[in-house]
């Protein structure tokens, strides 16, 4: 204001954005008219498009706006004629309006709803950030400055949000309930021992196990992983799942590290899945007849360990696993391999989008600032970023091994082969002293356990 006061919140049309590029003013497809006294003329009529090709139904009396032009007609007596944009009366509408009888969520309460659509330039290794391109017409500015206002800036309030974030699909195994990757054909995981020789190794491929079976199906969440807020909520309660895209996900390999490549279609299907958030170094995790897990023994006791897939008794077991897995959502069903979904409040629905659209336009929350400062006249058109968005590369570490307290940052592996000398078979160790037909865990050097360099 003049005396430097800032006056009430003045919104913006809402609308939802069916595309990029997507405007809030001008025609729309299959809809009468994207505002209620705006259009195109053309020999004493207004067109919904800009080809003129669809004629609107106008009101007696009421002001049109040509967008071509940005000159003003008035209709009466069936016949348009030009008048002064002096003569035009704003018209106001009250804060609780959806404009076109709510077609395309056109509303008056500043609530917009953006495409579904990628900001990552794959083919010029670019990432281009969604922002809105606002304007403020020179008869909207001139109002303003009856009302005392010498300027203005942009604000909006904490998103209210229907997608609470996205997981990628992992499997659980059925005998360790940790997570494991999917390569196509088999889900793996990493043992502690090498697959043939049994032999304590650093050679990563050499430790693979593999499965064709699975427990349920979990989700690697980096939304999760940093909100508090999401961990309590995912408690165990029913969320929508919808995969994003329409694309079968499949793993490419470069030593230990896996990225995700996208190709060909699959169905999207969304469906209720129970979800529990299971943290770091949590030993079990349990609802609805699932277990999860993210840790595998203990660092302090070699005896402690799991069996990946399913139990091995036998001296010759080597589908061992140890060690600290990452956070994740455990979910109550098998999912799409390899699929990012995005996680939806529950009863989640389409058809409840203009509900969800007054719930936020009728919120009270506290606004703030998304853009500078600026002064009337100054400037017609302004680039605004959301101002909660974050674009980023993940690199999750789905395991590691742990730290030994008594040698705790080797990586050198001194007796390559205590695991296999002294492990006798799961019913044959003993903690105490080894004999002939039995093998003590007190003979296995710990620290080199604890020194396999674990982690994909």
């Amino acid at each position: 204001m003049n005396d430097d006061s800032l006056s009430s919140v003045f919104n913006l049309r809402g609308c939802e954005f069916s595309a990029i590029n997507d405007d809030n003013f001008t025609d729309r497809e299959d809809t009468e008219l994207k505002g209620d006294y705006f259009g195109y003329y053309k020999e004493n009529k207004f067109y919904s498009d800009k080809g003129c090709t669809k004629a609107l139904t106008l009101e007696a009396d009421k002001v049109y706006k040509d967008l071509s032009t940005l000159k003003y007609y008035k209709y009466t007596n069936n016949a348009l004629s030009l008048i002064d944009a002096s003569e035009v009366k704003m018209n106001y509408l009250t804060r609780d309006d959806f404009l076109n009888k709510g077609k395309f969520l056109d509303n008056t309460f500043g609530v917009f709803k953006n495409p579904d659509a990628t900001i990552f330039d794959y083919t010029n290794s670019k990432v281009q950030p969604l922002y809105y391109e606002l304007s403020i017409s020179n008869e909207i500015q001139e109002l303003l400055k009856e009302y005392k206002v010498k300027g203005y800036f942009f604000v909006r309030q904490e998103r209210i949000p229907t997608t609470l974030g996205q997981g990628f699909s992992v499997g659980i195994d059925r005998s360790s309930y940790v997570p494991m990757l999917y390569d196509g054909e088999k889900y793996f995981s990493e043992s502690f021992v090498s697959n043939g020789s049994r032999l304590l190794t650093q050679t990563y491929e050499d430790r693979i196990v593999k499965t064709p079976y699975i427990q349920c199906s979990g989700l690697l969440s980096l939304d999760a992983c940093v909100n508090p807020t999401l961990q309590s909520n995912y408690d165990g309660s029913e969320f929508i799942l919808h995969p994003r895209t329409n694309k079968v996900g499949t793993l490419t390999k470069s030593k230990r590290h896996y990225a995700l490549k996208e190709s060909g279609t699959l169905t999207k299907e969304s469906a209720n899945t129970s979800l529990i958030f299971v943290g770091s170094d949590s030993p079990m995790k349990y609802i609805n007849g699932y277990s999860y897990s993210t840790k595998c023994g203990t660092q302090e006791d070699v005896s402690q360990f799991s069996f990946f897939s399913q139990p091995d008794y036998s001296a010759s077991a080597n589908n061992l696993i140890r060690g600290l897995y990452c956070p994740f959502l455990g979910a109550n069903r098998t999912l799409q391999n390899n699929t990012i979904y995005d996680i939806r409040i529950p009863n989640y629905s389409i058809t409840r989008l203009k509900d969800y659209f007054s719930i936020r336009g009728k919120d009270n929350s506290s606004f703030y600032a998304i853009s500078d400062r600026y002064e009337l006249g100054n400037t017609n058109t302004i680039q605004v970023f959301r101002g909660d968005c974050y674009t980023n590369t993940v690199t999750i570490r789905l395991n590691r091994n742990f730290i030994d307290s008594d040698v705790p940052i080797n990586e050198l592996i001194v007796s390559p082969s205590t695991w296999k000398d002294n492990y006798k078979g799961y019913n044959k160790m003993t903690s105490g002293e080894a004999t002939d037909s039995t093998g003590s865990y007190a003979s296995i050097n710990r620290a080199d356990v604890n020194s396999v360099n674990l982690g994909h």
